[in-house]
């Protein structure tokens, strides 16, 4: 069975935030709150909406991106920490 239509607009949905994410330095603050909101709102569902979960999972995370030099990922987990520390 093929990708239905759905799924087809959510795939493209994921590469243009994608993008926005590789590029987030450089982006202007709307765009960058946009990111944090969407990538808080992930760690919250992988958590099960539990607050302190997803920011625990953000910090280990933040680590292993720094260590992987995915600084771009990394500063928008820095950003997240810093809006609700």
């Amino acid at each position: 069975m093929g990708a239905t239509h759905k799924d087809v607009i959510e795939m493209i949905r994921k590469a243009a935030f994608e993008k926005k994410l590789r590029n987030y330095l450089k982006e202007n603050a709307e765009v960058k709150e946009y990111c944090r909101e969407f990538v808080f709102n992930t760690y919250l569902d992988k958590s099960d909406w539990d607050f302190e979960t997803a920011l625990d999972q953000i910090r280990g995370d933040m680590y292993l991106l720094e260590t992987l030099e995915q600084y771009e990922r990394c500063q928008i987990l820095k950003d997240i920490l810093t809006d609700f520390e």
